[in-house]
């Protein structure tokens, strides 16, 4: 215990501690993620801390494929079945695919809840031509609705730590059509040094509110509120008001 407490002690104000384990900056930088800047490693070492995870047990891993793109942090989807294991409130799952073979579908049982939790996720909603879910797509969506079903079984334990690599391939496809989009985002000729109106185009804005409030949110709460409203990206919403509604809907689940 005394070793323990001395190591401790040597811990430089940018290093954590991850089971009585001395992770570095240093070492992150060097072993596992050269590229990171570092304003992204400081990121990468306040999230290691906040949720304690073991970099080097590939708890989680930090993925940047060139000095150019930004840094990802993903975990593995095992480590949010240890941590829900380790609540003591688990009391089993199971994970199939439907007979139709278009769902994968978790149902988890927690021993202070009468009801089982279910939750599925569509394979063609997650399937966007990436090669590994070519090769093995049922796996690939059992991984994802393990990982989305255990973070909202046990938001509290869970809730708010890295999404796992299949999800945020997912995200960062998804997340282009919304950016790219021009639906609604047609302007009308302007005269030599006028100035865009702010407001002239509220289908704009209101896009723009839905990319804040999936930033805000997080895209477990955004996707679910636009999946119950029979949406897969912002874009496809008819109307101000229908926008709306959903962006309520959004808000209330982060109040709640």
């Amino acid at each position: 215990m005394v070793e323990k407490t001395k190591e401790i002690k040597k811990a430089g104000s940018t290093d954590v501690i991850v089971n009585d384990r001395i992770v570095t900056i240093e070492e992150v930088k060097k072993f596992l993620c050269p590229l990171a800047t570092e304003k992204e490693l400081y990121m990468a070492m306040n999230i290691i801390k906040s949720y304690n995870l073991n970099p080097f047990k590939r708890e989680v891993h930090l993925i940047k494929y060139s000095a150019d793109s930004p840094i990802s942090i993903v975990v593995g989807y095992e480590v949010y079945l240890k941590r829900a294991e380790r609540t003591g409130k688990l009391n089993g799952w199971k994970v199939e695919i439907t007979e139709d073979g278009l769902y994968a579908k978790l149902t988890i049982h927690r021993k202070d809840w009468k009801d089982p939790f279910e939750w599925e996720v569509k394979l063609s909603e997650f399937s966007k031509n990436q090669a590994t879910w070519k090769q093995i797509p049922e796996f690939m969506a059992k991984k994802v609705v393990i990982a989305q079903g255990f973070r909202l079984a046990f938001p509290d334990e869970i809730g708010g730590m890295p999404y796992t690599k299949e999800e945020r391939e997912v995200f960062e496809i998804e997340s282009e059509p919304e950016k790219q989009s021009g639906k609604g985002a047609v302007e009308m000729p302007r005269a030599v040094g006028e100035q865009p109106d702010p407001v002239a185009d509220p289908y704009k804005a209101m896009l723009e509110q839905f990319a804040a409030a999936k930033s805000t949110a997080g895209p477990d709460v955004y996707y679910y509120a636009l999946k119950k409203n029979g949406k897969k990206h912002a874009n496809e919403i008819k109307t101000i008001e229908e926008g709306n509604k959903i962006l309520k809907e959004i808000q209330d689940a982060l109040d709640a």
